[in-house]
């Protein structure tokens, strides 16, 4: 790949960071001052629960965006990342509004950075549905870790 071709992707790929970074720090924030104002105990929990598995997707997301040393390495490490975003953003969808647009923007940015990226080089996208299910199979793990520990005798299943 070219310098040119570089410089057009380099930036957009900074953006990308820069959303998810954004997303991230309002989640921080509402995870700090919502769960104060929740209805109840129950809710306080599962809206934790929700905050702090989210939080680990996107902490993967960011690690494999900031892995990326390349850019021939963003067609194979970006596509498994849209669909984590997409399941975040569905999570968020009902108490977080304004983070699931973010991430919807995200993904979508993403995509077509991955898409041009591929197209670039003149190579084939592959998509692997695997690598996206590990990621957030491992922050599910990772979130209900952190919440047994926060609460070693609340047994009410979190999901």
């Amino acid at each position: 790949m070219s310098v040119i071709q570089q410089v057009a992707l380099a930036p957009r790929l900074s953006y990308s960071r820069h959303l998810l970074h954004n997303v991230v720090d309002t989640l921080q924030e509402c995870g700090v001052t919502d769960i104060k104002y929740a209805d109840t105990e129950h809710a306080a929990i599962k809206r934790q629960y929700t905050i702090i598995f989210c939080m680990e997707a996107l902490a993967k997301v960011g690690q494999v965006l900031e892995s990326i040393c390349g850019m021939d390495q963003i067609h194979d490490s970006v596509p498994p990342t849209i669909s984590v975003l997409r399941a975040v953003g569905v999570k968020l969808s009902f108490e977080f509004p304004q983070c699931n647009n973010v991430l919807c923007e995200l993904a979508v940015h993403l995509g077509s950075v991955s898409v041009d990226s591929a197209l670039l080089q003149r190579i084939g996208i592959r998509y692997s549905g695997d690598i996206s299910e590990d990621m957030l199979r491992e922050s599910c793990v990772l979130a209900e870790r952190k919440m047994r520990r926060l609460y070693p005798d609340y047994t009410i299943i979190l999901s």
